[in-house]
């Protein structure tokens, strides 16, 4: 029997995050809902994958894309395998992903990547 949920989790889902900024595996939302330690560490900003994501976000940030995810692409790399990855509008681009992914989808697979881009422009 699992814990009861005891946190403010807002997620109905592993996947993006939209409160604490990351792609949570199945076992992170849990421990999300479910350990008030953990939840805290990620409202400070200092939960798993958090630092790391926010320097990827700090570095990737551009002034062409848009703040909030318009949908979801899963990810199919062994490391990332099943994680749902943003999909961001772009001004330049119409859509992009913050870092590259691998995908089955090929408009994914070819959708312009603020990592790799050339017209990138950090926000200052």
């Amino acid at each position: 029997m699992r814990p009861p949920i005891v946190t403010p989790c807002e997620c109905q889902q592993a996947g993006w995050c939209h409160r604490h900024q990351i792609d949570k595996t199945p076992a992170l939302f849990e421990l999300c809902r479910r350990s008030p330690g953990h939840f805290r560490l990620w409202e400070e900003g200092r939960g798993p994958l958090q630092r790391q994501q926010l320097r990827v976000e700090q570095l990737m940030r551009c002034q062409h894309r848009g703040v909030a995810p318009i949908g979801e692409v899963q990810c199919d790399l062994c490391g990332g395998r099943g994680m749902l990855v943003p999909i961001f509008q772009c001004q330049l681009f119409g859509t992009c992903t913050q870092r590259r992914f691998g995908t089955r989808t090929k408009h994914a697979r070819e959708m312009a990547s603020c990592a790799g881009c050339d017209k990138y422009t950090p926000i200052e």
